[in-house]
């Protein structure tokens, strides 16, 4: 298999995946360097506007998993969650089979997938799971920013516990690893966010930093390029000021504010430590809009393009 072969996943069949899937590869924007292998129905993806223009140009596995009687966008159901997965397993397989690099998948519904599968918490999760990856990153980027999670898709209630000077020395590293293969950055300049206010006040509020945000930059200080720990309030505003080259987030909404206030649309999702590439847009299902014709493709063509680029990177 050629080497500049990008596999999307289709998503949820419910949701708006099928769609931005169908205008992103018949976008004019898209840099056209890969050959394109989709996974996912015939029968829903034949739905979208422009399909069969485009049914030419690509390969399309079709796992033709999705009832056809019963089949309506907009909906929350075990069998479009089941469906998503086995698209995913498929895509899994497909790497093995034919060595192909890159991955770039669009949204799934939590809500579906957990209706047969209680343990599923996202893509990232599943992916490096499936693939016996000991360590990954969910590294979120912008035209403007690249902000790596040190917790995922878990309660605020827990993220304090959950944090570890182990894990922030992991994903510092991951993040560092990422940006010096991909971006060609040969020394990452990195910046740590606190997780309290105001960085604790020198432990006023809270002990969190003191105990493992700070313990993790100085055992990591002389491998990587990094600083911190930085208030979060204060520490994008730097990076928007390309002060750094990457941010290490505690939590999930202490990246995705500002990563989606300053660049929704150019907004990607990427897992650092995969034995493949993977991207997916920084959106997720919007049930509401399904099947209407009202998706923005622009995240997702940012995915697939991204994915061509750093395509360039591996052998």
């Amino acid at each position: 298999m050629h080497n500049k072969t990008i596999l999307i996943t289709m998503g949820d069949p419910s949701g708006i995946g099928p769609e931005v899937v169908v205008k992103s590869l018949l976008n004019q924007r898209i840099n056209k360097q890969a050959r394109f292998i989709v996974v996912g129905d015939h029968f829903v993806l034949n739905k979208i506007k422009g399909f069969k223009h485009l049914e030419k140009d690509i390969e399309l596995i079709d796992l033709e998993n999705v009832g056809r009687k019963s089949f309506s966008f907009g909906k929350v159901k075990a069998e479009y969650g089941k469906a998503a997965i086995a698209y995913i397993d498929k895509a899994l397989d497909l790497i093995k089979e034919r060595g192909i690099k890159a991955l770039v998948t669009a949204p799934v519904s939590k809500e579906a997938i957990a209706l047969t599968n209680k343990d599923f918490s996202g893509q990232t999760g599943y992916l490096a799971k499936k693939t016996n990856a000991k360590h990954t990153a969910m590294l979120l980027v912008n035209d403007k920013l690249k902000v790596a999670l040190v917790t995922q898709h878990i309660p605020l209630k827990d993220v304090a516990e959950k944090i570890t000077t182990a894990k922030i020395c992991e994903i510092i590293k991951l993040t560092s690893a990422f940006l010096k293969k991909f971006y060609h950055i040969k020394s990452p300049n990195i910046a740590i966010s606190s997780i309290n206010p105001h960085a604790s006040d020198n432990g006023l509020i809270g002990d969190e930093e003191d105990a493992k945000i700070i313990p993790a930059i100085k055992r990591i200080k002389a491998q990587v390029n990094c600083h911190g720990p930085y208030p979060a309030d204060t520490l994008f505003n730097l990076a928007l000021a390309n002060k750094f080259d990457a941010v290490i987030a505690m939590y999930h909404d202490q990246a995705l504010i500002p990563l989606k206030i300053t660049g929704k649309m150019s907004g990607v999702n990427i897992t650092a430590g995969l034995p493949f590439i993977r991207v997916s847009p920084l959106h997720g299902t919007a049930f509401d809009i399904a099947g209407k014709n009202k998706a923005n493709p622009s995240s997702m063509i940012s995915a697939i393009n991204i994915s061509q680029k750093f395509l360039k990177n591996v052998s």
